[in-house]
């Protein structure tokens, strides 16, 4: 299946998937041995030769500066082949992944809610050198990305799972010297516990005065394709954003914004924001409310797409039509 794919792409997504990041399903040897790639780099057969001490990385978006240019842990990699989307396309590259850094589910809700599109996927594999220091030992470029879908679980302990779609061809470093100044790399949480999250949650109705946050838990964000609506899912005790769910429940008028702010850390570690996000236009999908004891509150909105797909090229090369109304 994967004799379409061009042998850079190829091989750096195939050793993704094979160093660090296996599949209890897929053995190593096994899915080396299926494919008809050449014989792979020094660097790539190192990985290959050690991969539970290998950590994948991945970076959205082009940034060179600020926390935009930071690759964050991804584990969990499944790589496939996509056919192309019309007849005379070329091949494409599907990737799914699990992460639990609340900064990365961050970037994937951003651009899953701007309808998917990536300027940059950058993927890193690093694995320990002789010092115990992480090595860098190869980093893939993708010059565009598309988000397919993703499911975000930000209360508590942050987990998610996110799919991409990128094109066939890439460009491959190995470079030592290049590879030396590649990152910033986010720390990863090997066998220590990622650090819990707490979520506030801010509704604004049609009106512009600004609205307090208020804690909630059980936290899932969802989209199954792009250009879908994001599905916001919460729990919360705090009356007031209880009684603007139910004002708002069945009206004719979507909620105007929810913000959505989700922080990292307290007690003996720092707090930090992990990122604050606006969903705006949402309409109340389900409301639930427990009266009995300790009054809560279970909802679930949708928030509509920020924008329409855009003209452009797309990945199999051909331009964009925009839809006529």
């Amino acid at each position: 299946a994967w004799a379409q794919v061009p042998r850079p792409a190829a091989a750096a997504v195939t050793a993704l998937c094979l160093g660090g990041v296996t599949s209890a399903f897929i053995a190593p040897v096994t899915l080396l041995h299926t494919t008809t790639l050449g014989r792979p780099s020094q660097s790539l057969r190192s990985l290959l030769a050690a991969p539970a001490a290998t950590q994948a990385y991945l970076k959205l978006g082009s940034a060179t500066t600020g926390p935009g240019r930071i690759y964050y842990p991804i584990t969990s990699a499944r790589p496939s082949t996509l056919a192309p989307s019309s007849p005379g396309g070329v091949a494409r590259i599907g990737l799914s992944f699990d992460t639990t850094s609340p900064e990365l589910l961050g970037e994937v809700l951003r651009a899953g809610a701007a309808g998917g599109r990536i300027s940059s996927v950058s993927l890193a594999l690093r694995s320990p050198a002789r010092n115990g220091r992480p090595r860098t030992e190869l980093v893939d470029t993708f010059t565009t990305g598309q988000v397919t879908s993703f499911t975000e679980h930000l209360s508590g302990t942050p987990a998610g799972s996110v799919s991409l779609v990128l094109p066939a061809a890439s460009h491959l470093t190995t470079t030592a010297r290049t590879l030396r100044h590649s990152g910033p790399f986010a720390p990863a949480a090997g066998r220590a516990a990622a650090p819990a999250t707490k979520v506030y949650v801010a509704l604004r109705g049609a009106g512009r005065t600004p609205a307090p946050f208020h804690p909630v838990a059980a936290v899932m964000l969802s989209q199954v394709a792009p250009h879908t609506p994001v599905n916001v899912g919460f729990t919360t005790t705090a009356l007031p954003l209880l009684a603007a769910i139910f004002h708002d429940e069945g009206a004719a008028t979507p909620i105007a914004a929810l913000t959505l702010s989700v922080h990292v850390g307290g007690g003996s570690r720092p707090a930090r924001t992990a990122f604050i996000y606006t969903f705006s236009r949402l309409s109340v999908s389900s409301f639930a409310e427990n009266l009995s004891g300790a009054v809560s509150g279970t909802t679930a909105l949708a928030a509509h797409p920020r924008s329409r797909p855009s003209r452009g090229r797309n990945f199999d090369g051909r331009r964009a039509r925009r839809a006529h109304r």
